[in-house]
């Protein structure tokens, strides 16, 4: 089978959850014996196709905005390319204007698509959309008119063979509002080695996070906390994608004194041995977000053998389980990531995490993923010769 996987962008330069689906479902297609190939934009430097933001003025400052956080780009010769293909199935890992266009391609060429949600659809707090667009704010839109023009003023959601998504409240909310579609809940996988002989100090000296430095993943209650528990250090790993949200962070240990106790580490490659040793020299992981639609690095930090707490929103309760695999916390709830953190001081109550987080991640491997997505398109293609 042909599959032609769309994606807004794919560099490591920018690396995350989306990339980490995209390229593990591309090797276990590979595996099985398929064609898939993945078609995205050159945003950010990496390989891909040339695109536009239909605003203007478009400044390079807010044209790198929207490409790190989540614009609607127009790119012709993207769909050229899949076209040249001639897939026997598209698969849409984005959404606005690539997701319209990829649905048009899909009519063109009589082969069904799906859609994946990576970054949820119903879900996402109103605040988190409010800054996201801000970089559009003060400029003349001609996207409209395009849209008219080329024909993608349609809801690409219900058009789609089939709608994926990787949380039980999404599904449920989109089950309600598409009540015809073909609404399917997809967990996202993870491929790391279970480290069962991992030495685990017992202690809480280590605090370690690895998300995109943003907003939406809410570092800064990791601050907060840090500066209540003083024998502490705090690592943050990731890219960051709100440089504004990167400085506040900067200014609020500044502030509290934590330089000594806070590095801030701004990315590193995926299954690199540096960021391997991040999760070797941690005692814990903390993922603090406000919006999650999945939250692969939860079950990444099972495989790694940490005691987990993360918070109570969007797809993670699906698999963190209170007091057996992982803790959980109301981010808007002040002082309960704190009731969380002294919990893990409690030795055997941590091992007793541990052990639950390695059963958990054995039910998340990509081969059963993506074999559970195979059959996801032949029910699709089935549909459509039926």
């Amino acid at each position: 089978m042909k599959i032609a996987h769309v994606v807004r962008r794919y560099t490591r330069a920018e690396w995350g959850g989306t990339e980490t689906v995209v390229s593990h479902t591309v090797e276990e297609q590979r595996k099985l014996g398929h064609d898939p190939r993945v078609f995205c934009t050159n945003a950010l430097g990496g390989e891909g196709y040339p695109y536009f933001y239909p605003y203007w003025p478009m400044p390079a400052d807010d044209k790198l905005k929207l490409d790190k956080k989540g614009g609607s780009p127009y790119s012709p010769k993207l769909f050229q390319a899949v076209r040249d293909f001639r897939p026997d199935i598209i698969h849409i890992h984005a959404g606005g204007r690539l997701a319209t266009a990829s649905v048009k391609c899909a009519k063109e060429l009589g082969v069904p698509c799906v859609i994946s949600l990576h970054g949820g659809a119903v879900d996402v707090p109103p605040s988190e959309t409010e800054e996201m667009l801000r970089p559009l704010k003060g400029k003349l839109p001609y996207g409209g008119l395009l849209d008219r023009i080329f024909g993608l003023r349609f809801d690409a959601l219900d058009h789609v063979d089939a709608v994926i998504c990787i949380s039980h409240a999404e599904e449920k909310r989109l089950q309600e509002r598409y009540p015809r579609q073909r609404i399917r809940y997809l967990p996202n996988g993870v491929d790391l080695p279970c480290n069962e002989k991992r030495n685990w100090s017992g202690k809480m000296e280590n605090i370690l996070c690895v998300s995109r430095i943003d907003y939406q993943k809410n570092q800064l209650a990791l601050i907060e906390l840090l500066s209540k528990c003083r024998e502490c250090h705090l690592t943050l790993v990731g890219p960051v994608t709100a440089e504004w949200y990167a400085e506040k962070i900067r200014a609020l240990v500044k502030t509290l004194q934590l330089e000594e106790r806070f590095t801030l580490i701004p990315g590193l490659p995926p299954g690199s041995p540096a960021l391997e040793e991040q999760f070797a020299k941690a005692d814990c992981f903390i993922l603090p977000s406000v919006h999650e639609p999945f939250g692969i690095v939860a079950l990444e930090a099972m495989a790694h053998g940490l005691p987990l707490i993360a918070s109570r929103v969007g797809g993670l309760p699906d698999f963190v389980r209170e007091g057996e695999n992982g803790l959980l916390f109301d981010p808007a709830q002040e002082g309960d990531l704190l009731r969380a953190f002294q919990t893990l001081h409690d030795p055997q109550f941590c091992e007793k995490l541990i052990a639950g987080g390695y059963k958990t991640v054995e039910q998340f491997r990509w081969p059963q993923i993506i074999g559970n997505l195979m059959e996801i398109y032949e029910e699709c293609q089935n549909g459509r010769s039926a």
